[in-house]
Parts: structure tokens; sequence; C-alpha cells
């Protein structure tokens, strides 16, 4: 991940690189914005991929970005992706469910034997665990893991597409979302935002600013303010840390 290198304020321009590259996660939209304007020499590319694909089976390019922001490309040729229901049903274009990959690159087993294989590799294709979307044109838009997926009031929201929204906004600098159970027991969105330096104290009508919006089951039910996101090394946000920063809403 370089989100700690372009965004920080000590450093105006490297020159001497030529390309950033990113994966397991996204670049936000602000992310891009700062790189764009401190290494304006530097080419960007995403990619998505696992370690059972041993390497990008996606991959967004330089030319993309503006076109194709908060996603991870399209499949290099050597790959297939599709998206899937609980079924194992192809989803159409546009329709979110599980990510299944197959291509040479594709594992064909595990050390641990058949057992450890026969779940995630089905005729070839290796189900991700993660859940996506395939836009109209090809390209492919992460939005979590299956076991991430929220239910608000009847409907699945992807914790992915909520902190995207909260990232264009402009007190905004990163955003976590995670559900947490209400007083009645329902879960409910919970944000955990950091705030753009220049953004101030913030406004006890912070919170109206984006749900009044939103629809409802995308609307966090309350924000907290962080300094910054506990990540893991590969640039993950350590859910279980925020976690334990919750309080019950109500």
């Amino acid at each position: 991940m370089v989100a700690g290198c372009a965004c920080n304020p000590g450093l105006h321009n490297l020159p001497a690189l030529r390309l950033a590259g990113s994966s397991g996660e996204p670049y936000p939209a602000g992310l891009v914005a700062a790189m764009r304007q401190r290494l304006p020499n530097t080419r960007l590319i995403d990619s998505y991929g696992l370690a059972e694909t041993h390497f990008a089976a996606t991959m967004l390019l330089d030319e993309q970005f503006s076109e194709h922001m908060g996603s991870v490309g399209r499949p290099l040729p050597c790959l297939e992706v599709q998206v899937r229901n609980g079924s194992g049903a192809v989803l159409g274009r546009g329709e979110p469910g599980e990510i299944w990959l197959r291509g040479s690159p594709v594992t064909t087993g595990y050390l641990d034997g058949e057992a450890a294989t026969r779940e995630p590799l089905v005729n070839g294709w290796l189900r991700t665990h993660d859940l996506g979307r395939v836009s109209r044109d090809g390209y492919l838009y992460v939005l979590g893991r299956v076991t991430d997926t929220i239910t608000v009031g009847g409907n699945r929201v992807f914790p992915a597409s909520v902190e995207a929204l909260l990232r264009q906004l402009p007190q905004v600098n990163d955003a976590v979302v995670l559900a947490a159970p209400d007083r009645s027991g329902n879960e409910v969105l919970v944000a955990f935002v950091v705030r753009q330096r220049a953004a101030g104290s913030p406004s006890p009508t912070y919170e109206g600013a984006y749900a009044s919006g939103w629809p409802t089951t995308r609307s966090p039910r309350s924000s907290g303010f962080v300094p910054q996101v506990p990540r893991h090394p590969t640039g993950k946000a350590d859910k279980p840390a925020l976690r334990r920063l919750l309080v019950t809403p109500g």
C-alpha cells in the first residue's frame, strides 16, 4: 500500500518514482487526488488477486482511474471472473455476489489435500469468498468479504460501498464501517471516521450531512472519530481493533 507515502505532508515530490501500485483494497478517491498532485510523474495501478492466483487476477491501469474510480480493473488475459449467488448461479452485470475466478494461474489444490480443496475449488473455479460486482464494461468492483455483509432492515448492505460514499465527503480522510447490534438486537451501521486535518472540530450536525441524502439502509446509525484507522501490515483495516471501541447504538 502507498497511502502513508502519498499522504505524508512532508513529501512534496519524488521525481524518480515512475510507478505506484496497490492491492488488497481499491485506492480511495482522495488518495488518488493527493498522489496526482504530489507525484505528477508517477503512474498508478491497482490490482486484485489472492495467494491462490499466484499474482494479480485483475488490474486497473493509470489511464483508467478517472472513469473507473474504486474499481480493481479488468481480468488479465489468462483469467476469467464471474460473480455468483449463494447457490453458485452466475449473476448479471452490476449484480453483487461472490467473486469466482478461473484460469491457468489458479491453484489446483492445497497442501492439506482433498478436504481442504473441495470447498473453494469447484470444476476449476476458485471461490474467493470476496463480494463484488462487474460493471457493464467488464470492470470488477470489490465490495468486501462474504462475512462482511450487513443486513439492515432486511436489506443487504456492503460496508465498502458506504465507506466509498463517506470518503467522498470533503471533511473525511478515511472511514471504516462495521455492523453493531442496537438495543433491540438488530444490525445497524457504525462508521469510524478520520477527518481531514483542515476540517476543524466535528459539527453536531455532522452525521446529518451525509445521512440525510442517503437511503436509510446505507446511513450509519452513529459515527466515531479516530486519529487514524488501525491497519494490518497488508494495509487492510484492523476491524477487530475497531470493534473493541464499539458502544451499542440506541
